[in-house]
This record gives C-alpha cells, structure tokens and sequence, in this order.
C-alpha cells in the first residue's frame, strides 16, 4: 500500500498508512485476535421470505454490510482526530464529499445510509431478547462520517464488547454472528441518516440498479460478492470501476485486476 501512495498522488492529499502493529495500545488490545478478524466491514447476505407475495417471488435476498471489529479501533488510531470521512474498499467516488465536512448530525455519532429493505424486526433471531424497535431500517457502511470526540464521549467501543460478551454467553459462538447484532447495537440511536444520494448500494449482486441512478450517486458500493474487479462481477456496472483504474500500472497486472 505505501508502495502504491508513493507511486500515485491526487493534488493535494496527504496520505498516511497506519499499522495496527505499530500502536503499542493497540497491539495488545488486538493480541488475542486472529488478524483476520480485523477486516474493516463486515458483509452479510440476508435472505427473506414474504409469505404475502406469489410463491416464486416470496424469496429475496439482500446484501448488508456493517462496521467489523477493526473500525471499533478508530477512536485510538486517531486520537487526534474529531471528525472522519470512512469509506470501504469496495466504493468508488463519483463526486465532491467535502459538504460531509460541515454536515450537522443533530449529535449523533455516525452517519449512514438506511436500508429499508432489511429492518430490525427481520433479523430478531440474531439479535435475540435486546429490545429494539422492529420497523428500524438497518444502516450501511460504505461511506460513513463518524464524530469519535462522541464516540469516545458515549464509550461505543465498550458497549460493543459488552454486546460481543453477552452475546457469545447467548451460544452465538461464530465471529461472524456475534458481528452483525452487536455492530447493530452499538449505534442504536446514534445514526444520523444521510441522503439516499450519498451512496448507490447493490453493484456487487443487484442487476436492476438504473444507469441514472447510478451516475445520480455521489459514491458506488460494489457490496455482495460481485466485486468489480473479479471475473464474476456484474458487466454494466465495471466501466464505473473501470475508468479510475490507473492504465499501464504494473501493480495492477500483477495483481491479475480484470
């Protein structure tokens, strides 16, 4: 990665790459996990049966995607930092995100886009006896603005190991399980939901995302499992990818990039 930076510039921009394993505080607070563990978003395909639709199309499946353990880190990496601007490695940048800046979030910690068609009440069997409102529509991660002064203030990081520990008391014994409820959890409340043209979701399972809607975005998530940049990935939607790939590279051709 330090490689590639040092190679490749955008104006201005000052890049930093950090290490984990070069935070003393944080190298031990990470000791006991497996670094795999540490992927920084979590990807969830959620398929759902509604009984009041004809039979062939009473199944859906979406794809959700979560903070995973790495972005309870955040607060320590950066401790100089208030205001942060994440974005995943499966998202493109369309358009100008500085008005995300100055953004007012009424207090709350994160920002996200919601999605409607996975909702609480709908995943009750992971989230088991806590009490949540069963209409709320899950957020996405992809493009998140995160005010760590409050998430440091609400102590975010604690409540989502305590979540994590009552959780695996609970027989939900995967890495993974545990993920989905308590990042879900941890920011009850707390989300301040940006405008659905912030983020066009689905490119990476969905095939019916329109081409306006899609040049409409300020940013592309290729969440699901048709990356962009692999064989399987959804054709109309790769020329988006496409044209911010640095031709002629030799990173990218050893990297076998499609």
């Amino acid at each position: 990665m330090k490689y590639w930076f040092d190679k490749n510039s955008y104006l201005e921009s000052t890049v930093r790459v950090t290490n984990i394993e070069d935070n003393q505080k944080l190298s031990k607070d990470v000791d006991s996990l497996e670094m795999q563990q540490l992927w920084p978003t979590e990807e969830y395909r959620v398929t759902i049966r509604n009984h009041s639709e004809p039979f062939q199309r009473q199944m859906k499946t979406k794809y959700i995607s979560i903070f995973g353990l790495s972005h309870f880190l955040l607060p320590d990496l950066l401790p100089g930092l208030n205001r942060v601007v994440v974005l995943d490695d499966d998202l493109i940048v369309q358009k100008d995100l500085s008005p995300l800046w100055n953004l007012d979030m009424g207090g709350k910690v994160i920002g996200a886009v919601q999605f409607c068609g996975v909702r609480l009440g709908q995943l009750k069997p992971y989230i088991a006896d806590h009490n949540v409102d069963d209409d709320s529509c899950v957020w996405l991660s992809g493009l998140n603005v995160i005010e760590l002064d409050k998430w440091r203030d609400t102590g975010i990081t604690s409540l989502h190991d305590q979540s994590v520990q009552k959780l695996r008391k609970d027989s939900l014994k995967s890495q993974r399980l545990q993920a989905l409820p308590a990042g879900l959890l941890a920011f009850q409340d707390l989300i301040y939901p940006l405008e659905d043209s912030w983020v066009e979701s689905g490119l990476g399972h969905d095939y019916g995302i329109s081409h306006v809607d899609i040049e409409k975005a300020a940013t592309l998530h290729y969440n699901g499992v048709m990356k962009p940049w692999l064989d399987l990935g959804i054709l109309d939607y790769k020329n988006y990818w496409r044209k911010y790939m640095t031709s002629g590279e030799k990173f990218m051709t050893e990297c076998n990039i499609h």
